[in-house]
C-alpha cells in the first residue's frame, strides 16, 4: 500500500492520519510584537507551517472617498519548502496576495474610514507576509490567521489636526509626539478568514496536511467573516469541481469558519496583551 492509498482510505474512513475527522481542525499558536519598528506584528505556527507577519503604517493619498486601505505583500522563501524555489514561490505568492486583497474588499472586512486622516492623506497598512516553513500544509488558512492576529495587534498613532485659525477649516495634521497615544484599527472584529476545503476521492477535508494535499483533487480557498458571510471563492486546484460538491464545500467552510471564529476571539484578547496563545479545534 502506498502512502497516498493510505492516506486516502483514512480519509474515506473519516479517521485521518493524525487522528482527526475530515472536519477536524489542529492546533495552532499565535505570538504578537515579534518584529521591532513595526505598528503591528504576528507569528501564526500550524503544524509545520509558520508564518510572520509585519504591519507597517504609512500616509498617503486616499483611493477611494478619502479613506485608507490595506496592502499586501507575500514572500514565499525558498527556505520553506523545496517548491518555492525557482518560480513556484513567486507564483504562490501572488496567488495568497491576491486571495488575501479580495477578501477585503468586503465592505465589512474593516472600516476605512478609521483610516482616513485629513482630506487628501490617510494612513495606508503595508502587510508583509513571510512564509518561514510550509511543511504543514494549510498556507492560505494560515497566513489569514496571522494576517488577522497581526491587523488585531496593530497600533496606529494618534494625530492631531492643525485648522486655519480664521476659516476653522482642517489644513493639516501633526502626529502626537506622546508614545502612549496610539489607536486600534477600526473594524476588524470582523476581518474574514480564510478556510481551504479540499476534496479528496469525493469527501471533503478541511486544514489539509502536506501529504493530504497531494492528494487532492479539488480545492476551494473561501473566505469567511465572523458573521458568517462568504467574501470570496477561490479555486486553488485544478481539477475540477461538481456543483452539488461545490454547495457542499461552501456550507463546510461557513461552519469550520464559525467554529474557528469562536476561537479567535480568545486569541484577539490575549493578542492586545501581546502574549503567546495556542488554539485548538
Amino acid at each position: 500500500m502506498t502512502e497516498q492509498t493510505f492516506v486516502v482510505d483514512g480519509i474515506k474512513a473519516n479517521f485521518r492520519q493524525d487522528g482527526r475527522e475530515c472536519d477536524g481542525y489542529r492546533e495552532f499558536s499565535a505570538e504578537t510584537d515579534v518584529v521591532s519598528n513595526t505598528n503591528g506584528s504576528a507569528r501564526v505556527r500550524l503544524g509545520g507551517t509558520d508564518v510572520l507577519v509585519g504591519v507597517k503604517a504609512v500616509t498617503g493619498e486616499p483611493t477611494n472617498d478619502g479613506e485608507g486601505e490595506i496592502e499586501f505583500s507575500v514572500d514565499c522563501s525558498g527556505v520553506a519548502s523545496p517548491e518555492f524555489a525557482d518560480r513556484g514561490g513567486e507564483s504562490l505568492s501572488l496567488s495568497i496576495a491576491n486571495a488575501l486583497r479580495r477578501m477585503t474588499l468586503h465592505a465589512t472586512a474593516y472600516s476605512r474610514a478609521s483610516l482616513a486622516i485629513v482630506p487628501g492623506t490617510c494612513w495606508i497598512l503595508k502587510v508583509d507576509v513571510l512564509v518561514l516553513q510550509c511543511s504543514g500544509g494549510n498556507l492560505h488558512d494560515t497566513v489569514a490567521l496571522a494576517v488577522r492576529t497581526a491587523l488585531i495587534n496593530t497600533k496606529l498613532p494618534v494625530v492631531e489636526l492643525v485648522k486655519d485659525p480664521v476659516s476653522g477649516e482642517v489644513v493639516d495634521f501633526e502626529v502626537s509626539s506622546d508614545p502612549n497615544a496610539i489607536r486600534d484599527v477600526g473594524g476588524l472584529e470582523n476581518f474574514p478568514l480564510l478556510v481551504s476545503v479540499s476534496e479528496v476521492a469525493s469527501t471533503c477535508i478541511v486544514d489539509a496536511t502536506e501529504q493530504e494535499e497531494c492528494c487532492i483533487g479539488g480545492r476551494l480557498v473561501v473566505a469567511v467573516n465572523a458573521q458568517g458571510s462568504v467574501c470570496c471563492v477561490i479555486q486553488d486546484k485544478s481539477g475540477g469541481i461538481a456543483p452539488a460538491a461545490l454547495l457542499d464545500m461552501l456550507r463546510i467552510a461557513q461552519k469550520t469558519s464559525n467554529e474557528l471564529f469562536a476561537k479567535v476571539s480568545e486569541s484577539d484578547q490575549a493578542s492586545r496583551a501581546g502574549s503567546l496563545i495556542g488554539v485548538s479545534h
